[in-house]
C-alpha cells in the first residue's frame, strides 16, 4: 500500500512479445498483492467460460490472432496444429482478457504494463497450462503475451504481432 492507502503502481515498457522470452512475475507484487492477483487471474479464468468456442462473430481479430498462430507454428503440419490449437486458443483468450481488463482498470498506461495485470496474466498462465505438453508449451506462453499484447492495443496490434513472430522464427531458422 502506498501513501494514504492507495496501491502503489509500477510499470515495465508494453512492447510486441518476443517468441523465446519468459514470461516473469514480479516477484514484489506476488509478496505483497498475492491475494489481490489470484483473485484478478480467477477472474479471467471464470470469463473464459463465458466466451463462445467459435469467436468469430464476437471477436474477430482475436480468432485471426488465434488461427494465424496456429498456422505459423504448425507451418502445414495437421497434427501438430490440432495438438497446439486448444493451448493457443486458451492462451490467446485469456491473454486478451486480461490486456482488456487492464485497459479499463483505471490505472493502464498506453506504453506500460501494470505489475499487477502481468503477474496475473503469468499466474493465470500457470494454472491453465498444467498437463500442457512440453512440445507446445514455447507456443502456449507465447499466446498468452500475445493476446494480452492485442487486448492492451487493439485490433491494429495484430499484425505487428504476426510481423514480429514470422521475423523472429526466420532469423531463428537462418
Amino acid at each position: 500500500m502506498g501513501l494514504f492507502g492507495k496501491p502503489k503502481h509500477s510499470y515495465f515498457k508494453l512492447q510486441v512479445p518476443a517468441y523465446q522470452s519468459f514470461l516473469m512475475p514480479d516477484p514484489r507484487v506476488m509478496q505483497k498483492d498475492a491475494k489481490v492477483v489470484a483473485a484478478m487471474a480467477d477472474h479471467v479464468i471464470e470469463n473464459l467460460e463465458t466466451l463462445p468456442v467459435d469467436l468469430g462473430q464476437q471477436l474477430p481479430t482475436v480468432a485471426t490472432l488465434e488461427r494465424q498462430l496456429v498456422g505459423i507454428f504448425a507451418q502445414g503440419n495437421e497434427e501438430f496444429a490440432r495438438q497446439l490449437a486448444p493451448g493457443i486458443f486458451v492462451g490467446t483468450r485469456a491473454g486478451y482478457l486480461m490486456g482488456v481488463m487492464e485497459n479499463h482498470s483505471g490505472v493502464s498506461r498506453h506504453d506500460g504494463c501494470e505489475t499487477h495485470y502481468w503477474t496475473a496474466l503469468i499466474l493465470m498462465r500457470l494454472k491453465l497450462t498444467k498437463g500442457i505438453e512440453d512440445a507446445i508449451a514455447l507456443q502456449t506462453d507465447y499466446s498468452f503475451a500475445a493476446g494480452y499484447y492485442l487486448g492492451r492495443k487493439g485490433d491494429i496490434a495484430l499484425n505487428e504481432i504476426v510481423s514480429a513472430l514470422v521475423d523472429e522464427l526466420k532469423t531463428m531458422a537462418a
